[in-house]
């Protein structure tokens, strides 16, 4: 008698997490042959023959402010979900970071919902917002986490955390592998100013200006790495020089132009560990709506931002946040990298321990193995 497919629905909600959750879609259907897909994702998970219900653009709003004025929007993704899940009953549901999404998608289903909730990629309640992990202690069958530290943080919160390595660190590794830097007598200044649309309203102007000092200065050479789905001009104030190269974020471009930088500046988060894995020195800079910012502020945790920072819980890169992320405050630090040999070397090298977190901590068992086990 033939056996029946399994089923999985996994929800992804901003780029990282459609480039993660398609690579672990890819691992597990390498493994198996009877699975079908469905969630919500992007265009990677669609490329991996995943059934997508809704684009995750449709729920994909930063700070309080844009949930709050989307949440007509939101509600009605999030209800659709819930009521989609319940009458399809796959057999496995896979929440991918995203927590306020997520999170509230695993509680309204739990009850009445017979699969198993696997949380891979731990919302990163350690920051902020704690109080998350007393709801999901009741509600997750499996926690799957990318830093080692997560592992004792959820087990002190009575949680069993499973540390299945970082994704990033095999892609990474894979690209050095076939790729060297290439070498340059022109100073390379890359700039990254997010992937939603109010990040890039609020950053790439300060981050364009600071780079077009470099490119005066230095004659240096401009990448600005965008989402291709946005029109950066719009949100250009000031006369910039014409040397920018643009280039979309899709495929290994990211990788290629962040290895061949002297210098590159970020927002915090997933490009913060991309730099670190590259030895790429950055200056990581972000700017929310004020009232959003306050609320981060109020529920964080931690001292710093950027994860190379928390991962070796000392400054390492400078962090500009709010009112000191100016173009005198960014382009002052990355002169200093530029310029300043000793200095330079110090960040390379406290960059590299990093990485070495993640080498150095064993790895029991694979996302992908741990998943078609539960099935």
């Amino acid at each position: 008698m033939e056996q029946s497919k399994k089923n999985i629905f996994i929800i992804t909600g901003e780029t990282s997490g459609d480039m993660h959750g398609a690579e672990l879609i890819k691992s597990i259907k390498k493994k198996r042959d009877d699975i079908t897909f469905s969630g919500i994702g992007g265009e990677l998970l669609k490329s991996e023959n995943v059934k997508l219900i809704h684009n995750f653009s449709e729920i994909n709003f930063i700070g309080f402010s844009s949930v709050i004025k989307n949440y007509a929007k939101i509600k009605s993704v999030l209800n659709d979900t819930i009521e989609y899940i319940m009458r399809t009953n796959p057999d496995i549901l896979i929440l991918v970071d995203f927590p306020g999404f997520n999170l509230k998608i695993a509680e309204s289903v739990r009850k009445n919902f017979k699969g198993k909730i696997i949380y891979y990629i731990s919302p990163q309640i350690w920051a902020w917002h704690k109080s998350r992990v007393k709801k999901m202690k009741h509600i997750l069958d499996k926690m799957l986490v990318i830093f080692p530290f997560e592992v004792d943080f959820y087990e002190k919160e009575g949680i069993k955390a499973d540390y299945v390595g970082h994704p990033l660190i095999n892609r990474i590794d894979n690209f050095l592998f076939g790729n060297n830097k290439i070498a340059n007598d022109k100073i390379i200044i890359t700039i990254l100013p997010g992937t939603r649309e109010e990040e890039i309203k609020r950053m790439y102007p300060v981050l364009a200006n600071t780079a077009n000092r470099f490119s005066e200065k230095f004659n240096a050479g401009i990448n600005v790495v965008y989402p291709s789905n946005t029109d950066l001009l719009k949100y250009q104030k000031g006369k910039l020089n014409n040397n920018f190269n643009l280039i979309p974020n899709t495929g290994s471009n990211i990788y290629k132009t962040l290895l061949n930088s002297n210098l590159v500046f970020t927002k915090f988060g997933t490009s913060t560990l991309e730099c670190a894995f590259l030895g790429t020195p950055f200056v990581t800079a972000y700017k929310a709506n004020y009232l959003n910012y306050y609320i981060v502020k109020m529920l964080s945790n931690v001292k710093y931002v950027s994860l190379p920072n928390i991962l070796l819980n000392k400054r390492i890169v400078s962090e500009f946040l709010q009112g000191e992320m100016t173009v005198d405050n960014l382009y002052n630090e990355g002169n200093k990298i530029i310029l300043d040999m000793e200095y330079r070397e110090n960040m390379i090298k406290n960059l590299r321990l990093v990485k070495e977190i993640f080498i150095n901590t064993p790895v029991a068992k694979s996302a992908q193995d741990i998943i078609i086990e539960e099935l």
